[in-house]
């Protein structure tokens, strides 16, 4: 099921990129840092916790003054609850 909405995602994708073709050990914080790179804001799901990938590519995102949305989705969130979603200003949002 899962792999199933992973190729539904990628299909409905205008671009995908690639920065490896093969998972190693530090492969999620080398997206996180291209997607921060890319991105002119960050919208985050942070659950507070001061270590680990979403505490690291906040971080990255403030030193690089990137425009930072915190998002709080629930309470108890489940495997940590911490998700990133990187966009450009060209997507309109409200607060």
């Amino acid at each position: 099921a899962n792999r199933n909405l992973y190729d539904y995602i990628l299909s409905k994708a205008d671009e995908v990129t690639y920065l490896a073709e093969n998972y190693y050990v530090f492969c999620m914080q080398k997206r996180n840092e291209y997607m921060v790179n890319k991105s002119d804001c960050v919208l985050c799901c942070y659950n507070g916790k001061k270590s680990g990938g979403t505490y690291n590519t906040i971080k990255l995102a403030q030193r690089m003054n990137k425009k930072l949305l915190h998002v709080q989705i629930c309470e108890e969130p489940k495997n940590g609850g911490n998700q990133i979603i990187m966009f450009l200003d060209k997507i309109h949002y409200s607060i």
